[in-house]
């Protein structure tokens, strides 16, 4: 079966139990709320795609907007562990850019807290250069996914720690 992205919807998680508990896999302990907020299409719209395989969701991002801007965050971005490796993170964001093609500046914001970060990093021997390295990977991964297409060239992608 092929690999393909399809955004969710309140209807879609209505439809198919087995899709909720795929994001549950993916986003333990995920509220009812934020699967309602994932959907709610306010002034501040918020937007999940999920990369299914095999029925299953394998990934899912989480991307925000104000809907009288051309900007978009890209809050979350998740892929099954026993699939990464295999490009599904970058099949994911690379779609969704071609399917939200109107927004041209994708912002991706580390939303952690580096003082944290660093207490973990240190608990797992890394130092501050390991976690610089850590947010250039990033980097290069948002690269690869503009290089690897030809239709994501409009776009921009910035990384804001």
């Amino acid at each position: 079966m092929a690999l393909y992205v399809e955004p969710i919807t309140q209807q879609s998680i209505i439809n198919s139990p087995s899709l909720k508990l795929d994001i549950d896999k993916l986003i333990p302990n995920l509220s009812e709320q934020l699967i309602h907020d994932l959907v709610d299409n306010t002034q501040l719209a918020k937007n999940a795609y999920v990369a299914m395989f095999n029925g299953h969701a394998i990934a899912l991002i989480l991307i925000s907007y104000e809907s009288n801007t051309l900007e978009v965050n890209i809050e979350l971005l998740v892929v099954r562990e026993s699939t990464r490796r295999r490009g599904v993170g970058m099949f994911l964001l690379t779609e969704t850019i071609l399917m939200n093609s109107d927004k041209s500046n994708w912002q991706w914001t580390l939303a952690f807290d580096v003082t944290e970060q660093s207490k973990q990093a240190d608990n797992q021997g890394l130092n501050e250069s390991d976690l610089k390295q850590l947010m250039n990977t990033y980097r290069l991964f948002l690269d690869a996914a503009l290089i690897s297409n030809p239709n994501l060239l409009s776009s921009r992608i910035e990384i804001k720690a």
